[in-house]
């Protein structure tokens, strides 16, 4: 699921708005232990949706994969 965050999200957005939590990823996702999960975002966001996952029993070390940026 794609989400914009911040001050700036146009009003013609039709996608998630915020933070990405555990509502919003099991809004999408059924089956955490089947799923390969890829976050791109500022390390203070990675570390966010790490939390998240890790609560949900996803093992992180074998199926979260990040990209950060600064």
């Amino acid at each position: 699921a794609m989400t914009l965050t911040g001050d700036a999200v146009p009003r013609t957005w039709d996608g998630e708005a915020g933070r990405i939590n555990d509502e919003m990823i099991a809004k999408y996702i059924s089956d955490f232990q089947e799923m390969i999960f890829l976050a791109c975002g500022p390390i203070g966001f990675m570390e966010d949706v790490k939390k998240v996952l890790e609560a949900q029993g996803v093992d992180v070390k074998a199926r979260f994969r990040t990209e950060r940026f600064v």
